[in-house]
Formats: structure tokens, sequence, C-alpha cells
């Protein structure tokens, strides 16, 4: 078992995020920029990297490209950055977005040339902003200002990728035919094959042997399970967290290589002991996605709560650190605004402190609260063996447990409980 603090990746879904992730650069590793907003925002985007200095990751989501035309459009029409990228992949894939159609497993039969097609143009353009000075650095060069540097190049290239269903879908075939054509145009970098796959892949030992098989000339893997929600209370027990761990855990070891989910919360962190190098998320949400939901980062930010390992209403952390003052975070932010509180409000009760506490608060503290807390806890995990691991959320669990009873009393034991906890301690093996 792997004894390294598991890497964090934030994705950057749209433009306007960039300050949160600006803002706390000192919490994460790498930057996962979707290919339709570099597309769209290519002067933006490169402004920001020259900002943050920060390794990133393009993700090209050609998935996109075949979802049903309903799927597609969005009030009606296509989004702009699809269209914006349908023209950085190739006449075919520009044409099919013209006329709001996707693309098909018959235009790969109909035209011999499209694999190379695509697999040149999505590596092309993952390389497009590398080395290259930003806008904003040509701005002071004018002014005769320090320029700073240059645009790094992305750490490491992604294969083209769609659904597949099973290892017999023809866009399996497809998928892996882009991704060994994408080897001819790696050139000095590494080359991550991305598998999006049901939750059935799971439970199915010879999907897994045909990826090891298919994908073995890779330098690293990406998996996404479809609509994987590790908090799913739909989950009666373990079994799927078990076979979520399985899946990663064999095709580390029998490849060898390093291995990321795209998609992954305080469960993926734990996963850092069998091999999982890291895992994406959204600063607001983004623990899990279905692919052929068009929009992410929805709703209003909750508050993350450390001893429940997950996201909260807002109202609902309120009300429940009213009740267990003693539970309020320590990470940087909170104890520095707890701090200030004390500091303007000397004679403030524990319960108004609370109060005082959430009154004040902004989206941005949330999101850098979340972010704080969970580098914590995957520095956390790190440093611990699995065995204390188990100890230390059973402890938690046993807290929970004690504080049930106020909880149902104030109608917050359904959204407050250790089920997830508890799945993720029975998951972990010695």
């Amino acid at each position: 078992m792997e004894n390294k603090r598991i890497k964090l990746f934030y994705r950057l879904p749209a433009i306007s995020y960039k300050t949160y992730l600006e803002e706390n650069t000192k919490y994460y590793d790498s930057i996962v920029i979707n290919a339709n907003i570099l597309a769209l925002r290519k002067t933006s985007v490169a402004n920001f990297l020259t900002k943050i200095q920060k390794s990133y990751i393009i993700d090209p989501v050609t998935y996109k490209f075949n979802l049903k035309k309903y799927e597609l459009l969005k009030d009606g029409k296509i989004q702009k950055s699809i269209e914006e990228l349908s023209k950085e992949y190739g006449q075919t894939i520009k044409n099919k977005i013209s006329r709001s159609e996707p693309l098909d497993f018959k235009d790969f039969q109909q035209d011999s040339n499209l694999i190379d097609e695509i697999a040149g143009n999505v590596l092309a353009f993952q390389r497009s902003i590398e080395g290259k000075p930003s806008p904003g650095q040509k701005y002071r060069r004018m002014l005769g200002e320090d320029e700073g540097k240059n645009i790094q190049p992305p750490i490491f290239l992604v294969t083209p990728y769609f659904f597949v269903s099973n290892q017999n879908d023809y866009w399996y075939d497809i998928t892996r035919k882009l991704a060994l054509a994408s080897l001819k145009y790696k050139e000095n970098f590494d080359l991550y094959a991305t598998i999006l796959a049901p939750k059935d892949a799971l439970y199915d030992t010879s999907f897994l042997d045909s990826v090891i098989s298919d994908f073995r000339s890779f330098d690293g893997y990406l998996i996404w399970i479809d609509d994987f929600w590790e908090y799913d209370e739909r989950f009666k027990s373990n079994y799927e967290l078990i076979r979520y761990r399985n899946f990663i855990e064999t095709l580390s070891r029998q490849t060898g290589k390093p291995v990321y989910v795209m998609y992954g919360g305080y469960f993926s962190a734990l996963m850092g002991k069998y091999g999982l190098e890291g895992f994406f998320s959204g600063v607001r949400y983004g623990e899990s996605k279905k692919y052929n939901y068009a929009t992410e980062e929805i709703g209003k930010v909750r508050y993350y709560l450390p001893l429940f390992k997950k996201r909260i209403p807002e109202d609902d952390a309120s009300r429940f650190l009213q009740l267990f003052p003693a539970e309020i975070c320590s990470c940087d932010f909170c104890d520095k605004e707890i701090a200030r509180i004390r500091q303007e409000s000397p004679n403030l009760s524990d319960r108004d402190l609370v109060r005082k506490f959430f009154e004040d608060m902004k989206p941005g503290f949330k999101v850098s609260h979340f972010m704080a807390s969970r580098y914590e806890e995957a520095t956390d995990i790190q440093t611990h063996t699995t065995s204390e691991l188990k100890l230390m959320l059973k402890n938690d669990i046993q807290k929970i447990s004690s504080l049930r009873p106020q909880l149902v009393k104030k109608g917050l034991a359904r959204t407050l409980n250790s089920n997830h906890i508890d799945k993720c301690e029975k998951t972990l093996t010695l």
C-alpha cells in the first residue's frame, strides 16, 4: 500500500471560477481545464495559467461530440464553447456540429482517415498554449515590466474518449483506436488513456481485463465511472465501494502505471492507499458527474463539515455547529474568521458566534475552507497507516452516534449521518 499524499486536481469548469483557484494555490497540485473552455476563452485561460504557475492538463471532452442530439443542445442550440472546440478537432466534427448533429460510429466506417484526424487534432490542441507568452505578458513587456514565466506545457496529454457501455461496444473499439493513433502524436509527452464507463463496469472483471490488455501501451490512466457518487445513499452496503477500490487497485498493480479518477471525494483520497495517484473534483461541486448532463457546478455553495466528510447545506451546517460549537473547523480560514469575530464581539455566546460566522460567510470563503480542509485530509491520510485510518473513522462514527439523539430532535439526522463514513471504514482492508 502506498504512503504518499494523493494529488489533488481541481477543474476549471468556467473562467468565472478562476478567482477561487488563484487565491488558494497552496491547497492543490494541478488544474484540469475543459478543452471547450480553452477554445472559447483562450486568452483568459492563458492569463490565468501564467498567473498561478501551477501544472495543468487539458480534458479533451470528446465524449460531448457523440451525445444524442437533444443532449447536445442547450436552449435549442449548440453551446458556443462546443462550437468553438469543434473547429479545433477537424473538418468532420466541425461540419457535424454546424448541423447540430452528433458523431456517429458510421462516420468512422465511412472515413478511414477520421481516427487519425481526430487523434492528431485533439493532442495538438492540448499543446496549443504551451511555451507562449500570454496576452498579459505581452502587455507587461510593452510597459517595460517583468513579464514573468511563460506557460508551461501540460504535465501529460489525454487521449480522445467516448462513453463505452462495455468492451463489446463499438465506441469502445473507436476509443481504443483513437488512443492508439494518439501515440503517434504524443512527441515527448506522457500520454494517458481515458476510460469513461458505466457503474456496471465495476462488476465485470472481463471489462477491466480488456482495458488492461488493450491500453497497456500508455503512461497512465484516467478513469471516469459515470454517475458514480461515493456518498450515494442508495448504496445499502459498502459493496460498490469495494468494487471501485478493486478496480483501481487492480489497474494500478497490473500495469504499474499512475491511475487518476476524474471525479472523486473523500473516499478517493483514501484510495491513495490502494494505488490511486490522484483525483479530480470541482471547487464547489463536481465529485460525481453523469456524462450526458451538460451542466456542472450548479447551485448554492455548500459548507464542508470535516466530521461528516462532505458538503452540507449552509443552514444545516449552521444549526449543527450552533448545537455543537466544539466541531467548528480549525482550517486556516475558519480559525482566522472565528478569531476576528471573537475580537470584534468578545461577549458573544458560542451559539451567537456560530450564527455570526455563517451570517458573514461569502461563497468564496466556503470554497477556500473546503479546499484547505480537503488538503489537510489528504495530508492526514498520507501520514497514517490503514489501520490507524480505520480507527480514526471508527472514532468519528462513534462521535456521530453519540450526537444522534440531538440530531434527530432537531431534524438533522437524515442529512448528518455516518453512513458514508461507515462504508469507507469497512472498505479499508488491512
